[in-house]
């Protein structure tokens, strides 16, 4: 039960507050392309590579906290 709740605090960490330009945004590891690669491409979400890590910007804060999630389940997370 901690572990879930461990996951809850960093989901809603990142999803706290948008940019200054209005985006949700999450760092991914690169795998995170191959891996989330559907939910990436969705609607909405401005992906940037920039060498080992990837960012994806979004406007919608629910579909921030599923690629977050989703992306702390399989380890995707960038570290930093």
């Amino acid at each position: 039960m901690g572990d879930r709740r461990q996951r809850r605090d960093v989901v809603r960490e990142l999803v706290s507050r948008p940019d200054p330009s209005g985006y949700y945004v999450v760092v991914l590891k690169r795998e995170a392309l191959r891996e989330l690669g559907e939910l990436l491409s969705s609607k909405g979400v401005v992906v940037e590579e920039a060498g080992p890590i990837v960012v994806a910007r979004t406007r919608s804060r629910r579909l921030a906290a599923e690629i977050a999630r989703q992306a702390l389940r399989r380890g995707l997370l960038a570290e930093g």
